[in-house]
Formats: C-alpha cells, structure tokens, sequence
C-alpha cells in the first residue's frame, strides 16, 4: 500500500523431521580360528547430532572357554552410520560343534533415536578335526568247520560331542592275499562310536580250513 515498506523480503521455514533414527546389530558367522569377529552396528541414517548406544555379550551354546565377553558403549558422531564391536574368539583343538553367543543393544542415546531388531547372533565354526584310524591285527587260523574272528579297533584322534558312524570293508589284498570266502568273508559295514568315546570295535569271519598255508593277508579300509 503506499507509504508501506518491506523491511524483511524472506522468511526461513524449519521442517522438523519426524522420523527416527534405528539402530540395529548384524549377525555374523565366523571360524574358530579367525581371532576376532566384528559385530556391525549400523544407522539408519546419518544423524545430525552425535548417537550413543550400550552393548553386551551373553554366552549361548559358546561360552567363556570359546570368546572373551565384552560390554561397552558406542557412539556415532554426526553423519557417521556404522561402528563395530570387536570379540577376541578363543582358538582350540578341541573338535566341537558350531557354537554361538549374542550381542544384545540398549540404552541408545541421541535424538528422535531407536533400537530395532533383535540381539546380533555370533556363530562361531569348527576349524578341528577328528582324524580316523584303524590298526591290522594278527589271528591264527582254526580248523574248518570251525571259524575264528578278527576284532579290529577303530580310533579318533580325540573325543567327539555326538556319535560318530565309520564305514568299513574287509577285501582281498596285501602280501599274500587271501581268497575272499574260503579264508575271510568279504564284508562291510558301520561301527558307531559313543559320543565322548575313542574307539569302536567290529568282527570280521575268518574261516577254518584242514589244509597247510602260508600267512595270508587281507585288507580293511
């Protein structure tokens, strides 16, 4: 209007965003023999202030004796969306199962901030082994009809937390080979180790004959 004047052409008009931002912690898988697994916590998006958040580990299948526990807070400054949390895994030579333990968030703090998600799972792998062997034997022979037997001992190399099954197969074969049913019975099957046991044993058939022989060999694998 006349004799009016703009003393100020412009205006800012603030938005405030209504969204939050999430945390949250990533399961990851690792062999025994890696040292350190790094568990990611990540943002959702960049926050313009700085973000705060608790951790803690709890033992599950894996225990003390597997990884080192750890608790602690992590903090995001402004415009950072990922950190770790680093856990010293505990090396072996003990075969065991795959074993894992949790990661678990809480209090986050910053603004218009949440936690998602559930506890990060850390899996931790076997790097062991269990080496099978199995040791010949010496039998002396019987006469036909009367047969004899050959127990032979099957060994792991250490104790396993659940049974192990071994196959097995007697067949001709060595130095002097024997003939397959007139000296053994050719065979083959399983012997099941117990759980937390070494060894196993099967049997197998040597036959009885009247007639004078050389020592006479055969295999089993």
């Amino acid at each position: 209007s006349v004799g009016a004047t703009i003393s100020t052409a412009s205006a800012t008009v603030t938005i405030i965003d209504n969204d939050s931002v999430e945390i949250s912690a990533a399961s990851v898988t690792v062999s025994e023999g890696v040292g350190l697994a790094s568990v990611i916590v990540t943002l959702s998006k960049a926050s313009s202030g700085t973000v705060r958040v608790d951790y803690a580990t709890s033992a599950g299948t894996a225990g003390a004796s597997d990884f080192t526990g750890v608790n602690g807070q992590l903090t995001f400054n402004a415009g950072v969306l990922t950190a770790s949390i680093p856990i010293t895994i505990s090396d072996d030579t003990t075969p065991e199962v795959t074993e894992s333990f949790s990661v678990t968030l809480s209090n986050a703090l910053g603004t218009s901030v949440s936690i998602v998600g559930g506890p990060a799972t850390v899996t931790i792998t076997d790097n062991d082994s269990v080496q099978v062997s199995v040791v010949g034997v010496s039998v002396n022979e019987v006469n036909s009809p009367a047969t004899s037997a050959a127990t032979l001992t099957v060994t792991l190399s250490s104790a396993w937390v659940a049974p192990v099954t071994v196959g097995w197969s007697a067949t001709t074969g060595g130095s002097r080979p024997a003939t397959p049913a007139v000296d053994f019975n050719t065979a083959s099957g399983t012997v099941v180790i117990a759980a937390g046991s070494t060894t196993g044993t099967f049997l197998v058939t040597i036959l009885g004959d009247n007639a004078p022989e050389l020592t006479e060999t055969f295999l089993v694998t």
